[in-house]
């Protein structure tokens, strides 16, 4: 059995106006990130089997503009073909 692995980024766009709405939104990836961690995917093919998602960094600020903010994180999803 081989194990593919594919690296992927959450990017959450957001316009914090103070210290405690750039926290929430970070925050709010984070919990989403764990969401994801727990709860996997199901996908189409039965064949595919997942084997876990799991975060590769922490939250971090990944771009700015004048009125956004944009917060990453890294995650991979290791799954598999099962007969």
């Amino acid at each position: 059995m081989s194990v593919a692995q594919m690296p992927f980024q959450m990017i959450f766009r957001s316009s914090p106006t103070t210290n405690k709405t750039s926290i929430d939104a970070q925050q709010m990836l984070n919990d989403l990130a764990a969401w994801m961690e727990e709860s996997g995917i199901e996908f189409k093919d039965t064949h595919m089997k997942l084997e876990s998602i799991n975060r590769t960094s922490p939250v971090f600020g990944c771009g700015k503009s004048e009125k956004n903010t944009d917060y990453a994180v890294n995650m991979t999803m290791k799954y598999f073909y099962q007969k």
